[in-house]
């Protein structure tokens, strides 16, 4: 009787968590935006410039997927966590640098894209030829 209360006990509770982390693959999945996000050692690691960011997300094979891209902005902010001191992400992620993660967002006018600083939330727009972390993204359908 109590395994049959725990299952359903485990099941409600995954039904109502919109981010969870899968150990064993080292991912985030959003059961809301339907994303799984990269979260291995190489996202707190791993620091590119713009373009560099955009190529190690094509080419990462990672979790048994091939399909990973560079976020845009508006999928930084559905993860983003302000009410979080120094480290301002959804605490369903593990491996986070208090600092700035690249977007595939970039701003029209040339050199700059948008970034995602996971010290404190803050976005803002920096020169491309930055070094700065990577977060991979994928669609989890």
């Amino acid at each position: 009787m109590q395994k049959i209360l725990l299952s359903f006990y485990l099941i409600a509770v995954l039904a109502n968590a919109e981010m969870m982390r899968i150990d064993n693959k080292e991912v985030v999945v959003d059961t809301k935006t339907i994303l799984m996000w990269q979260d291995n050692s190489d996202t707190d690691r791993v620091k590119k410039d713009w373009k560099g960011a955009i190529d190690y997300c094509q080419n990462l094979i990672f979790a048994g997927y091939s399909d990973w891209r560079l976020p845009i902005m508006d999928e930084f902010f559905s993860i983003r966590d302000e009410a979080r001191k120094k480290v301002a992400i959804n605490n369903s992620f593990k491996n986070v640098a208090g600092d700035n993660y690249w977007s595939s967002s970039d701003i029209y006018s040339g050199g700059y894209a948008w970034n995602m600083n996971f010290e404190n939330g803050d976005d803002a727009a920096n020169l491309k030829n930055s070094n700065f972390y990577v977060r991979c993204v994928r669609d989890n359908q």
